[in-house]
């Protein structure tokens, strides 16, 4: 259940990007409207998270992935039949309601489990997110065949979700109660200041994954490269990213979850910075790869790591970090469809540098405060 719900939304919020070249073909969308478009999920997560900060200790979080689930399939099938920019940046609203619903339940579920590897237990559930996020460019590529078929990719993306939710309801409530809060836990976590630092490492790190989704194709295309399809490249991108959470859930345990946040935050820095100085599309297609892998452990890495330096409020802080990451998803792509306005996308590179940039100061703080979560003493249920 956890990894179909996931994997549904993993493609839900990849599907923009891929969407956009037939969004300003067929229906004249601008680079700005294309920008808001983008960011339409991640309002709507914003606000589905905010109204659950203080109710995630009293919703059944059957309920919860219940509710998301079937917001995200109702938006995907009906953005089918609607063609103007309101109705469709509606539905993306609406969609990111069900998004933020679906990955707070599930996120939940998993940080409130005990005696787990939480470097192996989160790196394997975000990966399911980036193979479902695979889906929605190598869906668009298909497409792309066949191109006065594309709305079909809002229908594709609605399968994954509805057999998740089937899956749902065969699970008893009580195999998902609702834990105990005990008593001024969240204020506590709220006087911590590291955790004002993993929710920047969260705005962060989803700002550059939905700069990444978002806007690599419409940058390739701009860019004229010809090395592979725009969809393709995005394809690519999404591999990566599952390739690289994959990697997480084996390697991040061994050495370290803070020492490999830290080592990975650094390949992100790097990687761009090379994209930014040396801009040859061979080489791009190469560092988009390699982006991939070394970022997709970052955002599982900080959720691991919040969850073991809080296992009493495990709920609100997955919660907490969430609603910053939703912002990420939120703020930066459509300022930079504002920009991309005035001074074309290729400036694209330039901008993820500076997050990533960023992202290094902050994942340095929390990886050199994190406790080790070492394996060898907890065992996987």
């Amino acid at each position: 259940m956890q990894y179909s719900s996931l994997f549904g939304s993993g493609y839900a919020v990849s599907m923009a990007g891929p969407l956009i070249p037939y969004l300003r073909a067929e229906l004249g969308f601008s680079l700005a409207q294309s920008g808001y478009f983008i960011s339409s999920i991640a309002v709507g997560s914003l606000v589905s998270i905010a109204v659950l900060l203080g109710l995630i200790h009293r919703v059944s979080r059957k309920r919860l992935i219940g509710f998301g689930n079937l917001a995200m399939a109702l938006s995907l099938v009906m953005s089918m039949f609607f063609s103007s920019f309101a109705a469709l940046l509606a539905l993306g609203f609406l969609r990111g309601i069900g998004n933020g619903c679906t990955q707070l339940g599930v996120q939940t579920v998993e940080s409130e489990k005990t005696n787990i590897g939480r470097g192996r237990s989160m790196g394997r559930l975000h990966m399911t997110f980036s193979v479902g996020a695979i889906s929605a460019p190598a869906v668009a590529g298909l497409i792309g065949f066949f191109p006065e078929t594309w709305r079909l990719i809002f229908l594709f993306g609605a399968v994954p979700i509805i057999l998740g939710t089937l899956a749902l309801r065969s699970i008893p409530d009580k195999t998902m109660p609702i834990p105990m809060r005990r008593p001024g836990s969240r204020s506590g976590v709220l006087r911590t200041p590291i955790v004002y630092v993993m929710a920047l490492v969260g705005f962060l790190f989803v700002s550059l994954e939905a700069m990444l989704y978002g806007w690599v194709p419409s940058y390739w295309e701009e860019l004229n490269a010809g090395v592979v399809a725009p969809a393709a490249l995005a394809l690519i991108l999404a591999v990566a990213l599952a390739l690289g959470r994959l990697l997480s859930s084996f390697f991040a345990d061994h050495v370290g979850v803070g020492r490999y946040l830290i080592l990975i935050s650094v390949i992100v820095v790097l990687a761009t910075g090379i994209w930014s100085f040396v801009p040859v599309p061979g080489l791009i297609v190469a560092i988009i790869a390699v982006i991939g892998v070394a970022a997709a452990g970052i955002f599982p890495m900080n959720m691991a790591i919040a969850a073991h330096r809080f296992p009493e409020a495990a709920g609100f802080i997955t919660n907490f970090i969430l609603i910053f990451a939703s912002l990420g998803g939120m703020v930066l792509p459509s300022a930079f469809g504002e920009l991309a306005e005035n001074y074309g996308t290729n400036i694209l590179p330039h901008t993820i540098t500076g997050i990533a940039l960023v992202l290094l100061i902050a994942t340095l703080t929390v990886g050199r405060t994190a406790l080790r979560i070492d394996p060898t003493t907890t065992h996987e249920r």
